[in-house]
């Protein structure tokens, strides 16, 4: 973060900006405003490789099992029964972001010292993910004439799953501040301002996971309906700790005394281990002009597609000193999320892919809760620096749109059904960060920096790539996905009985 020469602020508009870097961090992603959920976000892609690889443009493409959650009318293509078994492995990067603002030395010869100050590590180190994510099967029937096409579907799929530790093998997460009111101090042989150093630990792990039933109805030649009803489970185990250190007891918290083991230091604790469930939904439209086109398959497919995110509750506790502090309802929203898509075949062996999904990432802000960081809590000694964290900060997160791209060749190499296939796509996926919106400082240089320090995010570019091999009623499936916040590896299997 670059520097600023800034005016010295008034006791509570320093605060302000102090609560500001700490409740935010770097660019949280929270449901509430502890470091432990400011990576928390979710990143939709559909499953399987032939999606990962057209780069999650396969809204009008679905043509499989993986349908029943990229776009339920696309079953309408399953022609027979269809088993799909999805492995993936997910490396994200270690996100390590340092700021800081004014400096703790002394000037020697006039006793000066630019205060305040606040130094701010953040870390977020993540586990990699190595499991099964999408398990599904579907089956279709002929109803009546002229054979109106139904197929019905099941499907487990995990759509977040997510381990992080607040530490790395370099870094720890901490904040350090000091105001113009703290007495110097002597750290060697050098004076500086005194410091209250903050020392977070903590970890979390997350699995969302949709338990599926779906269906298309083909209500025309051209033209596929489908839905899917999801019932989707969340668990949820976090735990953080943050040992406030202070010697001098600037911050002692009446209320709650320090324990024994800790005389230099109050230590505020959070916890969740908790599940919770709700009911999701997909309803999903597709337009395939088969019927105008003289060979009876229309190169062009159009799809509408609308996803209802699930909405979960789960119970934190927190504990200040050892002793229980509070409960509260933690909520942790899905987002809802809408889109368009159209394929078109190429020249018989290939097809290209757009899509456009509009992702409502403000619904993550139901529920967002502040103060529940030490620093936005209010415990501040004798109130002296206190301040209303709702009305200091006001957060925000914008609604995005996601353009995707996919191309695809496929050919056969035998009459018995052999073929292989390759896909290569690209998408832009936005930030989608609870940020700030408003920093209330009396101070405009201090809103300047903080409000320019913490915007919304980078939008990060992606590029995918996939292959599959089909041999009699087989296939298997691979794809990649890497971008600057890691690498996605997808691999799968699909078992299929056509009907004659």
């Amino acid at each position: 973060m670059r520097r600023r020469q800034l005016r010295t602020p008034a006791p509570r508009a320093v605060l302000a900006a102090l609560i500001g870097i700490v409740a935010v961090g770097g660019g949280a992603r929270a449901l509430t405003d502890e470091e432990v959920f400011r990576e928390f976000t979710f990143s939709f892609i559909n499953p399987g490789p032939r999606a990962l690889g057209m780069g999650g443009a396969f809204s009008a493409v679905a043509d499989d099992v993986t349908a029943v959650r990229a776009n339920p009318a696309g079953l309408h293509y399953v022609t027979g029964t269809d088993a799909f078994v999805e492995f993936r492995s997910i490396d994200r990067d270690t996100r390590i972001t340092t700021s800081d603002l004014g400096s703790l030395a002394v000037d020697p010869d006039t006793g000066d010292r630019e205060l305040p100050f606040l130094g701010l590590t953040s870390v977020a180190e993540a586990e990699r993910s190595d499991e099964p994510t999408f398990v599904g099967a579907a089956h279709s029937v002929l109803l009546g004439q002229p054979g109106r096409r139904l197929t019905a579907a099941v499907s487990r799929h995990v759509v977040w799953s997510d381990e992080r530790r607040l530490a790395s093998d370099r870094e720890v997460t901490a904040a350090r501040f000091a105001f113009d009111s703290f007495p110097n101090t002597v750290n060697g042989n050098t004076v500086e301002a005194y410091s209250v150093e903050t020392q977070v630990s903590g970890a979390s792990k997350t699995e969302i996971v949709y338990w599926s039933a779906g269906a298309s109805f083909e209500i025309h030649r051209d033209f596929s309906v489908g839905a899917t009803l999801s019932h989707a489970t969340l668990d949820l185990r976090m735990n953080t700790t943050t040992r406030v250190v202070d010697p001098l007891e600037l911050f002692l918290d009446p209320q709650n005394p320090r324990l024994p083991a800790q005389p230099v230091a109050d230590v505020f604790e959070s916890g969740i281990d908790d599940s919770d469930s709700d009911l999701a939904f997909t309803v999903g439209l597709h337009w395939h002009p088969d019927s105008i086109f003289g060979g009876g398959t229309s190169p062009w497919r159009v799809a509408a597609v609308y996803r209802k995110g699930a909405t979960f509750e789960v119970d934190e506790s927190t504990l200040v000193n050892g002793s229980p502090d509070e409960t509260f309802v933690n909520r942790i929203v899905v987002p809802d999320r809408y889109g368009i898509g159209i394929d078109y075949t190429v020249r018989r062996y290939w097809r290209v892919a757009v899509e456009v999904e509009r992702v409502e990432y403000s619904d993550m802000l139901d529920g967002f809760r502040s103060g529940v960081n030490f620093l936005t809590s209010g415990r501040l000694a004798d109130g002296a620096f206190g301040v209303d964290p709702d009305a200091a900060i006001e957060y925000d997160v914008d609604d995005e749109t996601i353009p995707r791209a996919g191309v695809e060749y496929a050919r056969a190499l035998s009459q018995g059904g052999s073929g292989i296939r390759f896909q290569a796509g690209y998408y832009r996926q936005p930030a989608g960060r609870i940020h700030m919106r408003a920093f209330n400082s009396d101070d405009p240089d201090v809103n300047a920096t903080y409000l320019d320090a913490f915007r919304a995010g980078e939008d990060v570019d992606h590029f995918t790539a996939g292959a599959g091999y089909g041999f009699g009623r087989m296939a298997v499936q691979i794809a990649g996905d890497f971008s600057d916040d890691g690498t996605q590896l997808v691999g799968a299997f699909v078992y299929s009985i056509k009907r004659p």
